[in-house]
């Protein structure tokens, strides 16, 4: 119970709490640091959070939702050293702290109201405004995007007294327009000759190419180019921004800054530290801080986590990996494919269960590829056939691609199997092979790291796993599985 608690609390700390209490060696030891380090109920401490409240500020950049939790994390912080401050002050600091575009608002609120005012009252009243004007923002794009329409005669094809039918866009002198890209004045940045070329340049070179929205110098997104060797990867489980290439950072400090393990184990040293400045396909340049220079990488790495402990949040959707500072997306990048897949000896990187529903026997094959489990699948069908003279009624499977090939689904209905699938992104309607799944796994982990053994005998540990779970005695037929079958 103790080693658990302890578990608990360490998988609850940042990486910068976790250092201070990293030495600790029970779960109270744990706590009484943390009490001591942020929970001190000093006179320092508590003029330092009172400060922070009293000159709270929010800014427009930023998601109000995100900087309503900020403020009352300052609350809480308060109040657990033991610093009560009334409801109607409290009130009274957050609309203060309201940025310039919320002063309409904000009269609205101090004036239009005859009684006392509460901080639920108006945190409620600033997120319905939020959603309100998030509404508005959208309504107003739409609108936008139907005036910049090039315009266009009703009369299109006849003559209107000597003068043409069709009419011109009318967009003014273009010696007051100034460009964005050059500064220059005189044409728009759609047409600017620099613009034009600088694409060109770095269409035909394979320098490095990042996107970035140019608020600070720690935005940065994923760079891609047609070399795999100069790609820069975002790895959610890197700790840190590491970089194989000495002759990409801008300054680096050679020291020894220990070991980096890797997915397979594999140790490799980290021989300095330094910034890496990442050009962008528009000219503008960003500098990434604390890169690690790691020579035995294979990739650049991007670390996620390092972006986290920055304050920036990470959403995944339809394939696209963002990155933002509050409700402002400042990366956007493709997500790619798990390359990281620890294979076995064979060469294996999956494995195929089959688990028969009365018996609960399973079997087990190690794949290459997903692509072998139709040949696995009729494999393992022949084998049952001709040692336990039996034929399969029905077969339960999840709607991977695997099993929902044309191959696969002639075999079943040449051998009159029937299919049932489950429905999809619905994991639980086939809780069998899911638990069995997670059971191999669990046991597969216990076996490598009691014995020591690398990764790469993953497929020996979960063939073994199998094997222990048949050989075992099951609750639910109350005999030896080997007995059955």
């Amino acid at each position: 119970m103790i080693e658990k608690a302890r578990s608990a609390i360490i998988l609850c700390l940042g990486d910068k709490a976790l250092r201070e209490v990293a030495r600790e060696k029970t779960a109270a030891a744990m706590w009484l640091k943390l009490e001591s380090l942020y929970m001190t109920k000093s006179l320092a401490h508590r003029l330092c959070l009172k400060q922070r409240l009293y000159s709270f500020k929010m800014t427009e950049t930023k998601s109000i939702v995100d900087q309503l939790a900020e403020f009352n994390k300052i609350l809480d912080d308060l109040e657990n050293i033991e610093v009560q401050l009334e409801d109607e002050d409290k009130a009274l600091l957050l609309l203060n702290s309201l940025p310039r575009n919320y002063e309409h608002f904000k009269d609205a609120i101090l004036y239009g109201k005859e009684q006392d005012i509460t901080l639920d009252e108006v945190q409620t009243s600033i997120r319905t405004k939020e959603l309100q004007r998030q509404q508005d923002n959208k309504t107003d794009d739409n609108g936008e995007s139907l005036n910049v329409s090039r315009g266009r005669s009703e009369k299109k094809g006849q003559s209107q007294k000597g003068k043409k039918a069709r009419s011109k866009s009318k967009i003014g002198d273009r010696s007051k327009f100034k460009c964005f890209y050059c500064h220059k004045v005189g044409h728009f940045k759609k047409n600017c000759p620099e613009r034009n070329r600088d694409q060109k340049s770095s269409a035909d070179s394979a320098d490095i190419a990042a996107i970035s929205d140019g608020y600070e110098s720690a935005d940065v997104l994923v760079v891609t180019t047609s070399q795999t060797q100069k790609d820069w990867v975002m790895d959610s489980g890197c700790s840190y921004h590491m970089c194989p290439k000495k002759d990409y950072f801008e300054t680096l400090k050679l020291k020894e800054g220990g070991t980096v393990l890797l997915g397979d184990d594999h140790p490799c040293q980290v021989q300095g530290i330094g910034t890496v400045r990442l050009k962008m396909f528009d000219n503008r340049e960003y500098i990434l801080k604390d890169v690690r220079y790691v020579p035995d990488l294979k990739r650049n790495l991007i670390s996620i986590s390092m972006f986290d402990s920055l304050g920036y949040a990470t959403k995944t959707q339809h394939g696209v990996l963002k990155i933002l500072n509050g409700s402002l997306v400042i990366a956007k990048g493709n997500k790619d494919k798990n390359n990281g897949l620890v294979k076995t000896l064979g060469g294996g990187s999956y494995f195929l269960t089959i688990i028969d529903d009365f018996t609960r026997r399973v079997w087990l094959y190690v794949l290459k590829d997903k692509t072998e489990t139709y040949k696995k699948f009729r494999d393992w069908y022949t084998l049952i056939q001709n040692q336990l003279e039996t034929k399969l009624k029905v077969l339960r499977t999840d709607n991977g691609l695997e099993f929902l090939s044309e191959q696969f689904a002639e075999f079943c209905r040449n051998q009159g199997i029937k299919r049932h699938r489950t429905v999809p992104h619905t994991p639980q309607q086939n809780g069998l092979a899911e638990r069995m799944n997670r059971t191999i796994l669990e046991r597969v982990r216990c076996m490598l790291l009691g014995s020591g053994l690398s990764k790469k005998f993953w497929g020996e540990a979960a063939t073994t796993a199998a094997y222990l779970i048949n050989i075992c005695k099951e609750s639910c037929v109350l005999c030896l599985i080997f007995q059955l079958v």
